[in-house]
């Protein structure tokens, strides 16, 4: 069996060569969502944990060499954080009660000195 390909197959590749070959827009198109897509990076996850019934909202002093991993939270939803984000795409996991709450990152506000530098995450926790 010296030609493992089938005819379909045969077809197949000879229309989508020709359609490419004749609209090479389409293969730009699909390069830059395909480099778009491989430069976005995942958010920074931070999880939280509290054992009181904490909502409203969020405060985290980030960059804190002594803060736990986990954070955790207090009566007020303050904590303090080792992770140090470089950008906004920030994801925080708080858990209450064993149940995990995800606040995404278009909800997560990264406060910056003049310098860059992190220096308060908010969030509102419902």
């Amino acid at each position: 069996m010296p030609n493992s390909r089938s005819v379909v197959e045969d077809d197949l590749l000879r229309i989508t060569l020709r359609a490419l070959k004749n609209h090479p827009g389409i293969v730009l198109c699909v390069s830059l969502l395909l480099a778009s897509c491989a430069a976005k990076s995942a958010p920074l996850q931070i999880n939280c944990v509290t054992l009181a019934k904490v909502s409203g909202h969020v405060h985290l002093v980030p960059c804190s060499r002594q803060a736990s991993n986990p954070v955790q939270l207090d009566d007020a939803g303050s904590g303090a954080t080792s992770a140090c984000p470089k950008d906004n795409n920030v994801e925080l996991v708080v858990i209450r009660d064993g149940q995990p709450t995800f606040i995404l990152p278009d909800q997560v506000h990264v406060q910056r000195a003049g310098d860059g530098i992190a220096v308060a995450i908010d969030a509102d926790l419902q």
